[in-house]
């Protein structure tokens, strides 16, 4: 049998599975939620990485265009001058 992965041995990932597998729900939901923070982390941290004079909500808008669309990230910009979130 073929691995999932390119770079995972196949006991390893055998092993992987079974304690994927004896999880419960909310150790599964948690696992996920965790990956999903430290990937949207990761992502704002390149962004600021790479445009170092940008403010941490500009950062913000750039990843809502990056991740989904320009679109939705002018929607957020416009409800957030409108809700006066700009304005500390």
């Amino acid at each position: 049998m073929k691995t999932q992965s390119i770079d995972t041995e196949f006991v390893a990932e055998k092993v992987q599975i079974k304690l994927l597998r004896e999880k419960s729900v909310s150790e599964k939901l948690e696992l996920i939620r965790s990956l999903s923070i430290m990937a949207i982390e990761l992502s704002k941290m390149a962004i600021a990485r790479t445009n170092k004079s940008l403010t941490e909500e500009e950062i913000d808008l750039l990843y809502i265009k990056y991740n989904f669309g320009q679109e939705l990230a002018d929607n957020v910009e416009n409800y957030i001058k409108r809700a006066g979130y700009d304005n500390p």
